[in-house]
C-alpha cells in the first residue's frame, strides 16, 4: 500500500472520528442547555424592541444595560417573528457551535487529525456556556471565524467576523487591533491595512455616533458597572482556577512565541493573533476581575490558545512523521543495494 493510499484512509478516518466528537459536543450542549438570569435582561430589552419601544429596559428609560447590541437586536427580531427569546437563543447558540466545530476541524494536521476539537470540545465549560442564553458561543464562533480567516488569508471574510464581533461585545474591538497590527507585520498581508483600518473605524465611530444619539453615552452602563475600577485580586484567582482546570491552555502562550519564527505565513500569523488577542484579552479579565459565572470571560482568549498549541502539537508530529518515512526509505534503500551487491557477487540466493 503506497504513502498517499495510507494518507487517504487515515484522513476518512480522522473525518468519522470528528463527526463523532462533533456530534457528541453537540448532544451535550443541548443536554446541558439552560438559561442564567443575565440572559433576561437581554431578553427584556428584545422584547421592548419588538414591540417598537426601542432598546430600553424600562419604557422611557434610555439606559444601555447590556453588553451584547448585535445579540439583543436579533432576539428582537426574531420575536417580531413569533419566535420566543428562550428559544432563538438556544437554536443560535447550538448553531454557532455547530459552526466554530466544523471551523477547528480546517486546523487539521497533515494526516487530517484536528487537535483543537478533541481538547476544546471535551472542555465542560464550553460545552455550558454553548449555551445560556447569552452571546457568549456566537461571540466565541466570530473569534475563531476570524482566526481562521487570517489562517487562510481570506481578509473579507475576517473584516465581516471582526465587524460582527465589535457589534456583539466590547471586547470584539480587540479583533480589529489584532487584524491591524498582522496587517502591518505580516508583509503578505499589508495591503491590507488602509482597508481593515477604515472598516474598523467606520464601524466604531458608527457604534458611538448611534450611542450618543440613543442612549447619550460613548459606554454601556454595565462597564461603569464592571469596569470602571480594577480587581486585580479576584482577576487572578479567576484565571488562576480556570489554569487549574485547563493547565493546558497556558502553553498556547509558549507555542505561539514559537510560531513567529515558522517559515509558513500562515502559522506566523497564526502566533501574532494568539499572542496579542489572547494576551491582551486575558490582562483585561485580570483587570475586571473575572466574572461571576466561572470560566466564561476566560474561554475567548483560551480558544485561540489551544487552537495555537493544537497547531503546534500537529506541526511536530507532521515533522517526526516525516523523519521517519525518510529513515525507513533510507533503511530499505540500503537493504536493496546490499541484496543487489550479493546478487550480483552469486551470493544471494
Amino acid at each position: 500500500m503506497t504513502n498517499t493510499s495510507e494518507s487517504k484512509i487515515a484522513q476518512g478516518s480522522w473525518k468519522w472520528l470528528h463527526l463523532l466528537m462533533g456530534s457528541w459536543v453537540l448532544w451535550r450542549a443541548v443536554q446541558l442547555r439552560w438559561l442564567s438570569d443575565d440572559a433576561f435582561i437581554s431578553f427584556r430589552y428584545a422584547k421592548h424592541f419588538a414591540e417598537g419601544h426601542g432598546l430600553v429596559f424600562n419604557i422611557g428609560e434610555y439606559v444601555e444595560g447590556y453588553t451584547n447590541l448585535l445579540w439583543t437586536v436579533v432576539l428582537g427580531f426574531g420575536m417580531m417573528l413569533g419566535v420566543e427569546p428562550e428559544v432563538s437563543a438556544h437554536v443560535l447558540s447550538i448553531g454557532a457551535l455547530g459552526g466554530m466545530l466544523w471551523l477547528l476541524t480546517q486546523f487539521s494536521g497533515e494526516r487530517g487529525w484536528s487537535l483543537s476539537l478533541m481538547l476544546l470540545g471535551g472542555m465542560f465549560h464550553l460545552q455550558i456556556f454553548a449555551t445560556s442564553g447569552l452571546e457568549t458561543q456566537w461571540f466565541e464562533s466570530l473569534i475563531v471565524l476570524t482566526l481562521w480567516a487570517v489562517w487562510t488569508g481570506k481578509w473579507s471574510v475576517a473584516r465581516v467576523a471582526m465587524v460582527l464581533g465589535m457589534l456583539t461585545r466590547p471586547e470584539g474591538g480587540l479583533l480589529w487591533i489584532t487584524l491591524l497590527a498582522i496587517a502591518a507585520l505580516d508583509e503578505s498581508s499589508r495591503k491590507t491595512l488602509p482597508l481593515t483600518l477604515t472598516v474598523g473605524m467606520l464601524t466604531l465611530l458608527g457604534l458611538e455616533g448611534w450611542r450618543w444619539f440613543y442612549y447619550g453615552e460613548l459606554l454601556p452602563n454595565t462597564f461603569h458597572a464592571k469596569a470602571g475600577q480594577a480587581n486585580w485580586s479576584q482577576g487572578w484567582l479567576y484565571v488562576r482556577l480556570f489554569l487549574q482546570m485547563y493547565w493546558f491552555v497556558a502553553l498556547g502562550w509558549f507555542t505561539a512565541i514559537h510560531q513567529l519564527r515558522h517559515s509558513s505565513e500562515h502559522v506566523r500569523r497564526l502566533g501574532q493573533f494568539v499572542l496579542l488577542f489572547s494576551t491582551v484579552y486575558c490582562i483585561h479579565v485580570l483587570r475586571v476581575g473575572g466574572d461571576f459565572m466561572m470560566a466564561r470571560f476566560a474561554l475567548p482568549w483560551a480558544i485561540p490558545l489551544v487552537l495555537s498549541l493544537s497547531v503546534w502539537v500537529q506541526l511536530v508530529g507532521a515533522h517526526l512523521g516525516c523523519r521517519h518515512r525518510d529513515n525507513c526509505c533510507r533503511t530499505a534503500g540500503v537493504e536493496r543495494e546490499s541484496r543487489w551487491s550479493l546478487w550480483n557477487r552469486g551470493h544471494y540466493q
